[in-house]
């Protein structure tokens, strides 16, 4: 009977892995946007991509001279000034990184019983969908804001490139979250090509993607009085509906990430560093401290009350998700099938040792195991923005009014 039961949760896994992926695939941008690839096989665990910079003029830049005829001591006819261009290269390294997550320990003698088979295969079910969930999103937004220009929204607009890993100026945010800060930096997208790379286009000009709270982008819909305009007479793209987007406004896609990373500013610390901001450094100490969604499972009051929070520009073709192709076996050797986006797979290791917490004498006990391993392959950084501004007050969140006297 054991092993008609091990037999069912096998066969059960592929189940639990589509349901995982069915409740995953549009509960957050950051799970749907970021381009997928293989990582390329037999190159090791890490390799490095030469990006090619924008060209420059070596000195000053020679004018167009006017065509005249050649003379003995002149041959402006057949030599036109000439520039020389000279092109410069960013060595940048790519490295795959891997953790795991397991269910719960599950006893064959208790599933011996269908209604509690049922029960606990689904307790599983949501608990491994929403860990493996929330362990991509935190990881693909993480690999975004590692290469991504770390921007401070204050006067100045201190900012911090890819070398500075997921350090941000140490200078506490002044403003929420503007229309005219995005008009800022849509006009920075411009200068830097970005139209390259927008996610769409309306009306001959680009649209990028702004990934931000539900909050933010009502305020930011409520701060400009076009607002009713844009709502009656725009049409979002389509091709973005799923990830939880609310409209297309003033050149950005706005998408919901349902729990932004959010901060508060330690200015004791801030003054210690410096102005240190070198991730690399041991004696660094960032004066942004992280305030979690959740604690312990319940979600964290502090959250509600933090200070400051993270929004993204996000363009086509940012960064892709390198994963490793699922492999079986090498050369004569074979082994168990090795998936690495998170799929879900039953084990049961038999284990005699008494003294073990995986003590299995009998091969009754299992857990589903999900494997996670992925890089993160920056393309454009010089077009990915993190801004980190002031959150809302939670009163001008309720829009409260009194009631006339």
């Amino acid at each position: 009977m054991a092993d008609d039961i091990n037999t069912f949760l096998v066969e059960e896994q592929n189940r639990v892995m589509y349901n995982i992926y069915r409740r995953e695939q549009y509960s957050s941008p950051w799970i749907s946007l970021p381009r997928k690839a293989a990582w390329p096989e037999g190159i090791g665990s890490t390799f490095d991509n030469i990006m090619w910079e924008r060209p420059r003029i070596d000195g000053e830049e020679a004018p167009w001279e006017q065509i005249d005829f050649s003379t003995l001591s002149n041959n402006n006819a057949c030599i036109p000034p000439v520039d020389n261009v000279e092109f410069e290269q960013t060595l940048r390294r790519t490295a795959l990184y891997h953790k795991a997550v397991h269910s719960p320990k599950l006893c064959v003698t208790d599933l011996l019983f269908t209604a509690k088979r049922d029960k606990q295969l689904q307790n599983v079910e949501w608990g491994l969908a929403d860990t493996v969930r929330l362990y991509w999103i935190k990881w693909n937004r993480d690999g975004f804001t590692k290469n991504a220009r770390k921007v401070v929204i204050k006067l100045g607009l201190p900012e911090n490139d890819e070398t500075h890993g997921m350090v941000f100026p140490q200078e506490a945010a002044t403003s929420k979250l503007t229309n005219g800060v995005l008009d800022y930096f849509y006009g920075e997208l411009t200068l830097e090509q970005g139209h390259r790379h927008a996610l769409s286009m309306q009306g001959s000009r680009p649209v990028y993607g702004l990934i931000t709270d539900q909050f933010t982008s009502r305020s930011l819909t409520k701060g400009d009085d076009a607002v009713r305009e844009d709502f009656r007479y725009g049409k979002p793209d389509h091709l973005f509906l799923p990830p939880g987007v609310s409209h297309t406004y003033n050149g950005f896609i706005h998408m919901i990430d349902d729990a932004p990373p959010r901060w508060n500013f330690n200015t004791a610390l801030a003054g210690d560093a410096g102005g240190l901001s070198d991730s690399g450094d041991s004696e660094f100490t960032d004066a942004w401290e992280p305030v979690p969604h959740y604690v312990d499972g319940e979600v964290n009051p502090a959250y509600r009350t933090a200070e400051y929070q993270d929004s993204y520009i996000y363009v086509k073709e940012a960064y892709q998700l390198r994963v490793p192709n699922s492999i079986a076996g090498v050369s004569m050797s074979k082994y168990d099938p090795q998936k690495f986006m998170g799929e879900v797979t039953w084990r049961n290791v038999v284990n005699m040792d008494a003294s073990s917490n995986e003590y299995n004498p009998d091969g009754k006990i299992g857990r589903y195991r999900c494997v996670m391993t992925a890089g993160v392959e920056p393309i454009n950084p010089h077009v990915m923005f993190v801004l980190r501004h002031k959150v809302c007050d939670a009163t001008e969140m309720l829009g409260l009014v009194g009631c006339a006297s």
